[in-house]
C-alpha cells in the first residue's frame, strides 16, 4: 500500500481532468509524483504493480501513460529506463492555468479520488460565488421574486447546480453527478434551502403576489404558507476538504 502522501494539486488541473475526461490520467500523474522525487526507475513489472496500487487495469494504465508522454506530462529516458514527472508549474504554463487555488492531497489511496476532485471544484466555485456575491452585494432573485434572505448556517453557502455546470462548461446532469460523488464520500455536506420571499425592504411578500405572477413562477420552487411565500432555493453546501488559496511551487 502507498504510504500517506502529501501534495497540492492546482485546481485548474483538476478542472481540466474532470471536464476532459482525463481523471485516470491525473490519478496516475499524482500517484507517480507521490511515490517519487520526480524520477522513477521502470522495471519489468512496474506498470502492473502501479496499476494495481491505484485500482485500474494495466491496459488502461499504459494507455494513459502513452497519452501523458505524448502531452508531456511525463518524459521517458530509454537509456536509463526511467520516467520523469514534470512539475505543476510546467503544466500550469502549458494549459495557461491562472488560478492560485490548490487542493491539499494527503491520502494513502485513490479509491475516492473522483469524489475528492469533485468536492475541490464545488468548493472553489462555491467560494468564488460567495466572494462575488459579497463584493457586489447581490440579493437573490428566484423566478421573479426578490429575496434579501442571506442568513445561512455557519460554513454553508448556496451553489446552484446550473451555476456550477456553467462554471465548468458541462451539462447540468454531469454537474449533479459530481455533486453526488462528493457527497457520497463525505467531502461535502448539503442542507436544503427554504426561505420566505422578501421585498427589497426586507418585508415578506404577501400570498396575493401569486395571483398576479403565477405565470412567472415555477410551482416546484415555491410553497404557500400562512406566513407567506416559502421559496425552495439552491442547496447549501459545506466543504469538508482543505483548499489552499496560494499556490506553492512543487517540482
Amino acid at each position: 500500500m502507498m504510504e500517506k502522501a502529501y501534495t497540492t494539486i492546482p485546481i485548474g488541473l483538476i478542472q481540466f481532468a474532470v471536464t476532459r475526461r482525463k481523471l485516470n490520467h491525473l490519478k496516475i500523474y499524482i500517484f507517480l509524483k507521490c511515490i517519487s522525487s520526480s524520477h522513477l526507475s521502470v522495471k519489468d513489472d512496474s506498470y502492473k504493480v502501479w496499476a494495481k496500487e491505484i485500482g485500474i487495469n494495466v491496459k488502461t494504465f499504459k494507455s494513459c501513460l502513452d497519452w501523458m508522454l505524448k502531452k508531456r506530462w511525463l518524459s521517458f529516458n530509454s537509456k536509463r529506463q526511467s520516467l520523469r514527472v514534470v512539475s505543476y508549474v510546467q503544466l500550469k504554463r502549458q494549459y495557461k492555468l491562472n488560478s492560485q487555488t490548490s487542493l491539499k492531497f494527503d491520502r494513502d489511496n485513490f479509491k475516492d479520488f473522483r469524489g475528492l476532485c469533485a468536492a475541490a471544484l464545488i468548493g472553489f466555485y462555491r467560494n468564488s460565488k460567495k466572494f462575488t456575491d459579497k463584493k457586489n452585494k447581490v440579493s437573490g432573485v428566484i423566478n421573479g421574486i426578490p429575496s434579501m434572505n442571506t442568513s445561512y448556517p455557519k460554513n454553508y453557502y448556496d451553489l446552484p447546480v446550473r451555476y456550477f455546470a456553467e462554471c465548468l462548461g458541462v451539462s447540468v446532469t454531469t454537474a449533479e453527478n459530481l455533486k453526488k460523488e462528493a457527497l457520497k464520500y463525505g467531502f461535502i455536506s448539503v442542507k436544503k434551502n427554504y426561505y420566505y420571499a422578501e421585498d427589497f425592504k426586507g418585508k415578506k411578500i404577501p400570498t396575493e403576489f401569486i395571483k398576479y405572477n403565477v405565470e412567472k413562477l415555477d410551482k416546484g420552487h415555491y410553497f404557500i404558507s400562512a406566513r407567506g411565500i416559502l421559496i425552495k432555493g439552491a442547496d447549501l453546501i459545506k466543504i469538508n476538504i482543505h483548499l489552499k488559496r496560494k499556490f506553492k511551487k512543487i517540482d
